[in-house]
C-alpha cells in the first residue's frame, strides 16, 4: 500500500442527516492527498478526517480550505472515499458502501 492516498469528501443532497441509500444524490465537496496514520489504519484516517471537518478550528490545511469554502460539518449520510472505497458515515462509526459516477456532482448542474 503506498505511503498516499486520494482522500473525497462527498456531501450527501439526498438523505442529508440520514444512513446513506444507494442513489442519494452526492456533491464532491473537497479532494485532497493524505498520508496514512503511523498506525495504517483506514478506520483512523477516517476518523481523522471527521474530526477535522467538525471542529471549530481545524488544523489540517484541507480542512481548513474546506471552512473557508462554507461547506456544513460532515454529518450521518455523507460519504468519504479513501482510494477506491467508500465509507458513508453512521450514526455510530463508518458503514462501506458503493457510489457510482453518476451520483457524484461536482458543481450545481455539472454531473460526473
Amino acid at each position: 500500500m503506498s505511503d498516499k492516498v486520494t482522500v473525497k469528501v462527498l456531501l450527501n443532497q439526498t438523505s442529508r442527516f440520514m444512513a446513506y441509500s444507494a442513489g442519494d444524490r452526492l456533491v464532491q465537496a473537497l479532494v485532497f492527498e493524505s498520508g496514512f496514520p503511523a498506525c495504517g489504519s483506514v478506520d483512523r484516517l477516517l476518523n481523522i478526517v471527521f474530526e477535522q471537518l467538525n471542529i471549530d478550528e481545524p488544523r489540517a490545511d484541507w480542512a481548513i480550505r474546506y471552512r473557508v469554502e462554507r461547506n456544513r460539518s460532515l454529518s450521518v449520510g455523507d460519504v468519504v472515499v479513501v482510494g477506491e472505497q467508500a465509507w458513508a458515515v453512521d450514526s455510530v462509526g463508518w458503514t462501506p458502501v458503493s457510489v457510482e459516477a453518476g451520483q457524484v456532482w461536482y458543481d450545481v448542474g455539472e454531473l460526473a
